[in-house]
């Protein structure tokens, strides 16, 4: 099943949900976990995966004279296995 019918089924059966496409060059972190689970999924293969530098959600404080630095952190994790 094509994954745009499976979606469809699936906001159907959810209720209330809705859609925006936005294309692919202009979701960079869409772009990047879609890289990054192709890492997953073919682990043999060298992948780049371009990091930005920006904030999803913007800092709660403004201080950058606060002591602290700045770490950049992706964390993946399988969450499920086939035997």
């Amino acid at each position: 099943m094509p994954f745009n019918n499976y979606a469809r089924r699936l906001i159907a059966w959810l209720g209330g949900v809705t859609l925006e496409h936005v294309p692919g060059g202009e979701n960079k972190q869409a772009d990047a976990l879609a890289k990054l689970a192709s890492i997953l999924a073919f682990p043999d293969q060298e992948t780049h995966v371009p990091i930005c530098r920006s904030w999803v959600i913007p800092p709660i404080f403004d201080d950058e004279d606060n002591g602290e630095r700045e770490v950049n952190v992706v964390s993946v994790l399988e969450i499920e296995t086939e035997d």
